[in-house]
């Protein structure tokens, strides 16, 4: 639903950007047909355009659409640099797995503070229960294949 959300804003940004780029050349374009028309009936009058007229100001409009699109940037890199660093940790205890003697076969977080581990050692499952203030073994048992 997240996901969803920011693709909505980032188009809507991306699209409202766009149309106050065009409007501000629409204005720029106008400021330009006039100065050519006053030249046209005044050509003794030597318009400099640099020097006279006043830098244009951004809407808040403007201002406010390009935060949003900045916002929405910054929030989409930082689910995406999450969902990289999830998958990154995913991956390296499955490369751990296979080159140690100690496999973490499954981790269940019971609550924020208290979390179950079974661990496989040469052959045998230990259950293993952590709390913050001990470690605890609960249980072993033997693998077997069948």
């Amino acid at each position: 639903m997240m996901k969803k959300f920011l693709l909505v804003l980032l188009v809507f940004c991306c699209s409202y950007s766009l149309y106050a780029k065009e409007k501000q050349g629409n204005t720029i374009k106008e400021g330009i047909l006039t100065d050519w028309v006053s030249q046209q009936e005044h050509p003794d009058i030597i318009l400099d355009n640099d020097e006279h007229k006043e830098p244009e100001k951004d809407s808040f409009e403007a201002k406010f659409m390009n935060m949003l699109v900045v916002l929405g940037l910054l929030i989409g890199f930082m689910i995406l640099a999450s969902w990289a660093l999830k998958k990154m940790m995913r991956t390296r205890v499955q490369q751990m797995n296979i080159s140690s003697d100690i496999k973490l076969v499954e981790t269940r977080h019971l609550s924020p503070r208290c979390t179950l581990y079974l661990v496989e050692i040469q052959g045998s499952s230990l259950l293993i229960a952590e709390s913050p203030s001990t470690v605890s073994h609960i249980a072993t048992f033997e693998i077997t294949d069948s």
